[in-house]
């Protein structure tokens, strides 16, 4: 079923010969896909990363209590500001899943998209440690990284250095 799935997306557009709403045709008449991003009004963005820098600078005290006595919170700091290692390409598909539950219900979906797009890498991601030793765990020949935080540039940085082709996060998650 997830085969199917996968692979109806691009059929039904690349033999569509009508362009339609968040696609475009090219000289032949092929219609592809057009990536569209409502962009954020400055001042909401930096309102959202004055409240997440609070709350974050509130939090801290417990996060470096818990980096001091627990190793795996001190490992992927780097990672979680969106310093990860660079793709060579762009045929990459990126899982995320924030912890053990999401990690281990991607197991399908990362199976389907292997035997439909071998040529594709994947890499997981998750936000927990205990997500993260999981996910090494089940997917051995995939990268795994933490996700990174959601504040100022550390996402666009992380995306920019891997340059997936899409980013399937296995369930939305809104912090306030």
């Amino acid at each position: 079923r997830v085969r199917q799935e996968v692979q109806e997306v691009p059929r039904g557009l690349a033999n569509s010969t009508k362009p339609r709403a968040g696609t475009q045709a090219d000289e032949g008449g092929t219609v592809y896909p057009v990536r569209s991003r409502t962009p954020i009004p400055r001042p909401l963005f930096w309102f959202y990363n004055l409240i997440y820098f609070v709350v974050f600078f509130a939090w801290s005290p417990l996060f470096l209590w818990k980096m001091l006595w627990d190793r795996s919170y001190r490992r992927g700091i780097g990672a979680r500001m969106g310093f990860v290692a660079a793709e060579p390409d762009s045929d990459v598909i990126w899982v995320h899943g924030v912890s053990v539950g999401e990690v281990k219900a991607a197991a399908p979906i990362i199976a389907g998209l292997r035997a439909v797009m071998p040529e594709k890498r994947v890499v997981v991601s998750s936000t927990t440690p205990t997500g993260r030793q999981v996910a090494e765990q089940l997917y051995p020949d995939a990268r795994v990284i933490y996700f990174p935080l959601d504040f100022a540039r550390f996402p666009a940085r992380a995306l920019r250095r891997i340059q997936p082709c899409c980013v399937l996060l296995m369930e939305l998650e809104v912090w306030p």
